[in-house]
């Protein structure tokens, strides 16, 4: 594997300021920010931090960290003269916090108004606060810049910081997946437009969507809810107005309960998987806890898989895969429903046409929502963050508490409700997005509570 050192390395062949093309999928991820809270850890200093950070972003515009964009945001540019300026503002301190304080300190940084830089790193004592525009790429980068900017001094870079990102990564997994006969993409794309419905494929009711799920990729399969009745339909149809209160809720399973999860999925007929139980269980939680849910559900898929051997693309590559109703509480048919999707490449499909259906629109943000229905329920989306390297690896201080690793993702609407799932140190570590306005943020947080304390007894209830 080909590595170089931490150091700063020039590259002197280009001069001056190169600008850079917001891309067509970072653009569809939005403006919103991804933000984590992880510790306690032995931080390094302030100044090694911003000299790994520097080292990263001489190496080019694919570390992403040398990257400013402009005020429209739809341009980059990467300046090798201004770069350890950038750099040491990109890290800044705070007073140091305590494990009680990771919830608030994250929502304070959600519901900040100021406009930071495209990524920025705050020490706060044994605590690491990292937040990003979704513009910069979406969960991967983030844990990608965390690892390098923790890094040991003469520790190597990682293979992929070495090499270009490819210019058009979707046109080499499209063509990597559907060689090159476009009566095979238009059939999948035809397919999935039929399994979606014609008049909400190609839809989405926010130009973001969570960690970096592209707006075609979650679009709705038929809204019922469990109540199917006229009354319930006309009211689930009466909306209010709304606007943005972004909230959280944030809980820590035991190790033994992430065990018994893990030996209730190996034990169950049908190809199961951590994220489907999961996702079921916190459904019933949420209906358990009073928050009505709606009947389709959506995991998010990291569709880097379609790309060819050696392709790096460092940006947002990461789509939704809707669960219909009827079959979001069955962790068997949902996981053959992935299964079908990712064997038909319908991530990559929806990503195509969205990306299409992006430049057709002259690469504009959509406009936010401002109304909710007066009666929501939810849609819950699940994302599972699996096992981390980069966190397995963090110089975490033992005996100062529990390791804790909390994030923060836009919902794409009103009435998401979107769950980020973690594995760390054998525990799962769970953290809820969504808007206070719309859901109760107790109800929301004693439903993950119950959801990542005993999910065995939940996906056993019939």
């Amino acid at each position: 594997m080909s590595a170089t050192q931490m150091t700063a390395r020039r590259d002197d062949t280009t001069a001056g300021p190169v600008r850079i093309p917001v891309s067509d999928l970072d653009r569809m991820s939005g403006r919103e920010r991804l933000v984590f809270v992880a510790g306690p850890m032995s931080v390094p200093p302030r100044q090694q931090l911003v000299d790994n950070l520097l080292a990263a972003a001489e190496l080019g515009p694919q570390s992403r960290v040398g990257l400013q964009l402009n005020e429209a945001g739809d341009t980059w540019t990467y300046d090798r003269a201004g770069l350890r300026e950038w750099c040491e503002g990109l890290v800044v301190e705070i007073p140091p916090i305590t494990e009680d304080q990771v919830v608030d300190v994250l929502r304070d940084r959600i519901r900040d108004d100021a406009t930071p830089p495209p990524f920025q790193l705050t020490i706060a004592g044994d605590f690491i606060v990292l937040r990003m525009t979704h513009l910069l790429g979406d969960i991967n980068i983030l844990f990608a810049l965390f690892d390098i900017a923790i890094a040991a001094p003469g520790r190597e870079f990682p293979s992929w910081l070495l090499k270009p990102e490819a210019t058009a990564p979707l046109s080499l997994a499209v063509r990597e997946t559907f060689g090159k006969n476009p009566l095979r993409v238009a059939k999948v794309l035809q397919s999935q437009r039929s399994r979606l419905g014609a008049t909400s494929f190609g839809t989405t009711r926010r130009g973001a969507t969570p960690l970096g799920a592209v707006p075609l990729g979650t679009a709705r399969f038929d809204t019922t809810r469990f109540d199917t009745t006229p009354e319930a339909r006309t009211q689930s149809s009466a909306v209010v107005p709304w606007q943005r209160h972004a909230d959280l809720a944030y809980s820590r399973g035991t190790i033994q309960a992430a065990r018994d999860l893990k030996s209730w999925v190996r034990t169950t007929p049908g190809s199961v998987t951590l994220a489907t139980a999961l996702l079921v269980a916190v459904r019933r939680a949420l209906v358990a806890e009073g928050i009505p849910v709606r009947g389709e559900s959506s995991l998010i898929y990291d569709s880097r898989r379609y790309l060819p051997d050696g392709v790096v693309t460092n940006g947002n590559f990461i789509a939704g895969l809707p669960v219909p109703a009827g079959l979001s509480d069955d962790p068997r048919q949902i996981a053959q429903i992935v299964k079908d999707n990712v064997d038909a490449a319908s991530p990559l499909a929806a990503m195509l046409v969205g990306a299409l259906r992006s430049r057709l629109t002259g690469r504009r943000f959509a406009k936010p929502p401002t109304t909710v229905a007066a009666a929501p329920a939810a849609h819950v989306v699940l994302t599972n963050l699996g096992v981390r390297r980069e966190l397995d690896t963090a110089p975490w201080l033992v005996g100062k508490g529990e390791e804790q690793f909390a994030h923060w993702a836009e919902p794409s609407a009103p009435d998401d409700l979107v769950i980020g799932v973690l594995q760390l140190r054998g525990a799962l570590q769970v953290t809820a997005f969504f808007h206070g306005n719309v859901f109760d943020a107790e109800r929301v947080q004693a439903a993950l509570d119950r959801a990542i304390g005993d999910p065995v007894s939940l996906l056993e209830q019939h």
